[in-house]
């Protein structure tokens, strides 16, 4: 594909490179009085360069110039962008003409961007053939199960085969053949997420698993409403370490006479999703989220479905850490960010936890802002000590977060942002304090 460049842009860009080269240049002869320290360097072929803080803002005002191209602006990280730009000018010489650099710049990061179709295996759950899922639509993307291997082989595995015949020998393409036959196996009723990118080809990995990380903590959360606290699957999609449904990791002996592979920590079998779990789901108006977690920008803003995405996505982190630091954070992050305030914000916090779950759970208000006080400064005395949580507390504030989290899908329609929630729970003054008196029996997470 060949753009060209409104003369305007071109002899922007122009002039941008020459301005870095000649501050480059200015830089490598100018006298140190002092080492320098760079901000970044780029190596390429052999050639290096470094970036000082001046040379640093040059660079990026030319980047800036780059992605006014909108094409470009849509469908190519800037990182990509930096690198394939410093690559050129690395390569270039002097005396070389700039506009033609420019020009050859800007036709190769438009001609590698292409429509890709992905299709990427969720690990950590399966359908069951009762519960009678073909698709789930996630925003523009969909979750396919193909419990029939002719489905996926026309999908996927013929297309793939037809575009490599012409490079490989019979050998090879029996061998590509068989391969694909044996992940054919695999996949039946695993489900995989169907995702269309325009990107570069390069970009293709970076690009899809930014879009899938979502739609894989809400899986996370989802198996976590429906199975017992004490075994919780890790869901994600690196099903490449996956053997036999399980996430393993290799273990050598320092004398090599021991070789074996355990499972990580939350690496269970994957959930099987029953057509009763699949009605319970819906049930708690999960599945009605879908969209949510389909959306690119999903989580910007303060709106109710973006605050219900973020506290999701918080609470699968936390299911998936191994620290129990880490997941006392994530579960009380998950819980706090419907109700933090810039002023006042513990108050504001565990009385809004409080309110929401008295009026969900009917249980009493004192007990559940006792417990959400002590949550409070379990984080606090992470944070700020180091201080590690017992498991039991993790438990709770598991529990806890969860609960919040179900409670507040149920009033989706109730609270159109934060605003809105703050103004339902009414906080109190910043100076009114509770004690957080004794601890109270752990609060019953909802039973799948």
């Amino acid at each position: 594909m060949t753009v060209q460049l409104h003369s305007r842009a071109l002899e922007a860009l122009v002039r941008r490179i020459r301005t870095f080269f000649e501050l480059v240049n200015t830089e490598q002869h100018q006298p140190r009085a002092r080492p320098r320290i760079p901000r970044r360097v780029f190596v390429h072929q052999g050639r290096g360069i470094e970036l000082t803080p001046e040379s640093e803002i040059a660079f990026e005002r030319l980047i800036d110039s780059i992605l006014k191209h909108n094409l470009l602006r849509r469908h190519m990280p800037r990182k990509t962008i930096e690198r394939r730009v410093m690559n050129a000018l690395l390569e270039s010489e002097p005396g070389d003409s700039i506009e033609d650099l420019v020009s050859n710049l800007i036709d190769s990061l438009i001609g590698d961007i292409k429509r890709y179709r992905a299709y990427v295996p969720i690990g950590g759950i399966r359908f069951a053939a009762d519960a009678d899922i073909k698709a789930i639509p996630f925003g523009d993307m969909t979750l396919r199960v193909f419990g029939d291997a002719s489905e996926f082989e026309q999908a996927f595995r013929e297309p793939f085969l037809r575009v490599l015949r012409d490079g490989l020998s019979e050998q090879e393409v029996r061998r590509e053949d068989a391969w694909f036959i044996e992940h054919l196996t695999q996949l039946k009723w695993r489900p995989c997420l169907v995702v269309d990118v325009e990107t570069g080809l390069e970009n293709v990995r970076h690009v899809v698993f930014d879009r899938v990380q979502p739609i894989a903590d809400f899986w996370q959360f989802c198996v976590g409403a429906i199975m017992p606290p004490d075994w919780t699957p890790l869901v994600d999609y690196h099903v490449g370490s996956l053997r036999g449904g399980y996430e393993a990791f290799p273990v050598i002996a320092a004398d090599e006479s021991v070789v074996d592979l355990p499972t990580l920590p939350g690496g269970a079998p994957a959930v099987i999703l029953t057509a009763g779990r699949i009605g319970y789901l819906e049930k708690l108006g999960l599945l009605g989220l879908a969209d949510v977690f389909g959306a690119a920008d999903g989580d910007d803003g303060f709106g109710i479905d973006a605050l219900l995405r973020r506290a999701i996505q918080n609470f699968a982190d936390g299911e998936r850490a191994t620290s129990r630091r880490q997941k006392l954070l994530s579960y009380t992050a998950a819980a706090e960010l419907f109700f933090t305030r810039s002023e006042g914000t513990a108050v504001a916090v565990t009385h809004g936890i409080a309110t929401l779950l008295a009026e969900a759970l009917q249980q009493p208000y004192k007990e559940l802002r006792r417990l959400a006080i002590r949550m409070y400064d379990a984080r606090s005395r992470t944070i700020h000590d180091g201080a590690t949580p017992s498991p039991g507390a993790i438990a709770t504030y598991s529990a806890l977060s969860q609960n919040v989290i179900l409670a507040m899908i149920e009033r989706r329609s109730r609270f159109a942002d934060r605003e809105a929630i703050s103004a339902w729970s009414n906080p109190p003054p910043p100076r009114l304090q509770d004690a957080p008196g004794p601890h109270p029996e752990e609060i019953a997470p909802h039973a799948g």
